[in-house]
C-alpha cells in the first residue's frame, strides 16, 4: 500500500500543477511528450516505481530481513502474473512488454518463465537490499546515489532502446 501511496501523492503533485519528486516529474513529462514510443512512456512509469519509491516504501514500513521470505513469496506471484499483464498492456496500449519481461534472448536460453522470474526477483532484490541501506545512517547517502544513478541509467538504456524500435 505505501508504494502506491507513494505514486498518488506524486500524482496528484503533478495534476494539480504542483512539485512531484523528480523521477516521477520525469516519468509524467513523458506522457505529453506525443513524440515518444507508448512502451517508452510506460516503462518511464514502471521504472520510476520498481527502482526509486519500491525501496522508498519498504524503508518506510521498516522492512526487515524477517520479512524476506514473504517478500519473494509475492515477487513468485508477480511473476507467475506476468503472462496476464502483458496481454492486458497489450491490449491497453499496443505494447508487447513480452520481450522485455523474458529479457529478450535470455527467454529463448533458459526458457521464458525463469528470464521473468530472473528479471523480476533481481529487481526486487536490488529494491529491499536499497531499502536496508536507506535504513541504515551509515549507507544511507550512497544508496541515495545509488537509486538516482540507477534510475538515469535505465531512462537512458530506455531511450536507446526506443530509438531502436525494442520499445
Amino acid at each position: 500500500m505505501e508504494v502506491v501511496r507513494l505514486y498518488v501523492g506524486n500524482l496528484h503533485e503533478y495534476v494539480i500543477g504542483g512539485k512531484p519528486q523528480a523521477h516521477w516529474a520525469q516519468a509524467f513529462a513523458l506522457t505529453t511528450a506525443c513524440d515518444r514510443s507508448p512502451g517508452r512512456v510506460l516503462l518511464g512509469q514502471i521504472f520510476a516505481h520498481l527502482l526509486v519509491d519500491f525501496p522508498y516504501a519498504l524503508e518506510n514500513i521498516d522492512t526487515t530481513v524477517g520479512h524476506t521470505r514473504d517478500f519473494y513469496t509475492f515477487g513468485g506471484a508477480l511473476v507467475d502474473a506476468t503472462p496476464a499483464i502483458v496481454k492486458d498492456v497489450k491490449r491497453t496500449y499496443g505494447v508487447d512488454l513480452g520481450p522485455l519481461f523474458t529479457a529478450w534472448f535470455v527467454g529463448d536460453l533458459i526458457g521464458d518463465s525463469q528470464a521473468t522470474t530472473l528479471l523480476f526477483q533481481s529487481t526486487r532484490t536490488a529494491a529491499l537490499v536499497n531499502s536496508f541501506g536507506l535504513q541504515n545512517p551509515a549507507t544511507r547517502g550512497v544508496t541515495v546515489a545509488e537509486i538516482n544513478a540507477l534510475f538515469q541509467t535505465s531512462n537512458v538504456a530506455l531511450d536507446v532502446m526506443e530509438k531502436l524500435g525494442q520499445i
